[in-house]
C-alpha cells in the first residue's frame, strides 16, 4: 500500500476502504469483516427481539409465587434482548474510531459534516414520522412534547428512539476521543476503560464501603464505545492472521454462557423475593457479559453469508422501522387476540412475533435500499456506491 494512503473500515457495511490523508476515498474494495456483519445482524434481532417480548409479557414489579417454563423464557428472552445496545455500540466504536482520524480541525468538521449532521436530520425525520404515528393511533398530540423532543429535550414516545440522542451526543464526542488516540494511542484507551470499569463495574458493588468518586469517567454508552474501540484492535489483527486460539474461545463461551444463566437467575430471584429488577446496560453482569460475548463473533469471520451482509446493512434502518411494523401488528391487526385464538403459549408468540417483525422490517428496509436508495440514504444513512447501489 502507498505511504500516502491507510485502510479504514465502514461503519455501514463493514469493508475495508483506502482512505488518502486529505480525507478523499478510493474504489471500495471487496474484502468484507464477515464477522462484524454477524454481530450487527445479532444486535438488531436481539433488539427486535427485546421489544417482541415486551409486547407479550407484563413487565411489572409483582412478586412471582410461581417460577415455571414461562417465567425462564421471559428473563431468558429479555436477557438475549438486552444485548443488542452493547453490541451496536461496540460496532460504533470499533468503525467509526478505526476509520477517522482527527489529525486537526479540518478531520473534525468533516466528521461532523458527514456523520453527525445526517443523523441529525434521520432522528428529526423519525421524530416527525413516529409523531404522526401516534397521532393517527391514539388520536393523541401535544405540540409542545413534540417540540421538545424534535429539540432534544425530551425522549420520544416510541421509547425505541431514547438511542437517537445518545449515540448523537455520543458522535459530539468522537471527535474528541479520536484526537485523544492519535495523540496518546492505545494507552488512552486503556487508561481510561482501566478507570471506567473501577468507576461502573466495581465501585457500584462496594458503594457503602468506599467513598472513592471516579463519576468523570462513568459515561456508560462511551465507555461500550470505548471499549468496542478497544475489543476490535485486539482481534482484528488476529482474525486476519487466522491466529485466534480455539481453546480461548471455548473458555470466553464458557464464561459468556455462566455469565447470561447467572443475569437471568439473579432477575428471576429478585421477583421472587420483592423488589424485582429487569436488567439494565448499566448492569454490572451484563456490562462483562457483552464483552465477553463480543470476540465470539469472530468464529463467524469464514462464513461469508449473503444474507447475513443484507441484514447487517439494513439493520439501522431496521431498528427505526420496527416500532412501527410492531405497532401495526399489534394494535391495528390486534394479533393479541389471534394469539389467543390459536392458544399460543407465550414463548411461542415472542417466536412468532419476533419472526413477522423481523422478516417485515428487513423487506421494507431491502426493498426501499433496493429501489430507492437515495431516499435510504437519508432515512437510513446508507451508503451508496458510484453506480447508485449500496
Amino acid at each position: 500500500m502507498p505511504m500516502c494512503m491507510r485502510k479504514y473500515y465502514d461503519t455501514q457495511s463493514s469493508c475495508t476502504h483506502i482512505i488518502t490523508p486529505c480525507g478523499s476515498m478510493s474504489k471500495r474494495k471487496e474484502e468484507r469483516f464477515a464477522w462484524l456483519d454477524w454481530a450487527r445482524s445479532f444486535a438488531i434481532f436481539a433488539i427486535i427481539f427485546c421489544h417482541c417480548t415486551e409486547a407479550i409479557y407484563s413487565f411489572d414489579q409483582t412478586p412471582l409465587e410461581v417460577v415455571d417454563i414461562n417465567v425462564w423464557f421471559k428473563f431468558i428472552f429479555f436477557t438475549i434482548g438486552r444485548l443488542g445496545v452493547p453490541v451496536f455500540l461496540f460496532l460504533t466504536g470499533a468503525l467509526i474510531l478505526s476509520r477517522y482520524k482527527f489529525q486537526d480541525f479540518s478531520n473534525v468538521k468533516q466528521f461532523y459534516k458527514r456523520k453527525w449532521l445526517p443523523l441529525l436530520l434521520c432522528y428529526e425525520f423519525w421524530i416527525v414520522f413516529y409523531s404522526l404515528i401516534t397521532y393517527f393511533v391514539s388520536s393523541q398530540f401535544d405540540f409542545l412534547y413534540f417540540l421538545q423532543c424534535l429539540l432534544l429535550i425530551r425522549v420520544p414516545y416510541f421509547s425505541h428512539l431514547w438511542y437517537m440522542p445518545m449515540i448523537i451526543g455520543i458522535y459530539l464526542a468522537i471527535p474528541i476521543l479520536g484526537f485523544l488516540i492519535f495523540k496518546l494511542g492505545h494507552q488512552f484507551v486503556w487508561g481510561y476503560l482501566a478507570l471506567a470499569s473501577i468507576s461502573i463495574v466495581i465501585l457500584p458493588q462496594l458503594q457503602q464501603y468506599i467513598a472513592l468518586d471516579l463519576s468523570f469517567c462513568n459515561s456508560l454508552y462511551l465507555y461500550y464505545v470505548l471499549a468496542g474501540y478497544g475489543l476490535f484492535s485486539l482481534l482484528q489483527p488476529q482474525v486476519s492472521q487466522n491466529s485466534m486460539k480455539f481453546w480461548l474461545i471455548c473458555v470466553t463461551a464458557i464464561i459468556a454462557i455462566s455469565l447470561f444463566v447467572l443475569v437471568v437467575k439473579n432477575q428471576i430471584s429478585s421477583h421472587v423475593v420483592g423488589g424485582g429488577f429487569y436488567v439494565w446496560y448499566s448492569y454490572p453482569c451484563l456490562i462483562l457479559l457483552a464483552i465477553v460475548l463480543f470476540p465470539l463473533f469472530t468464529v463467524f469471520d469464514r462464513i461469508k453469508s449473503t444474507f447475513i451482509s443484507k441484514i447487517s446493512v439494513s439493520a439501522f434502518g431496521m431498528y427505526l422501522v420496527h416500532m412501527f411494523n410492531l405497532t401495526i401488528f399489534r394494535d391495528v391487526f390486534n394479533l393479541t387476540s389471534f394469539f389467543e385464538c390459536l392458544s399460543l403459549s407465550l414463548p411461542i408468540r415472542v417466536v412468532f412475533l419476533q419472526c413477522v417483525i423481523f422478516g417485515v422490517s428487513f423487506l421494507e428496509v431491502f426493498l426501499i435500499m433496493k429501489f430507492v436508495p437515495k431516499i435510504s440514504s437519508k432515512l437510513f444513512l446508507t451508503k451508496l456506491s458510484p453506480q447508485g447501489r449500496n
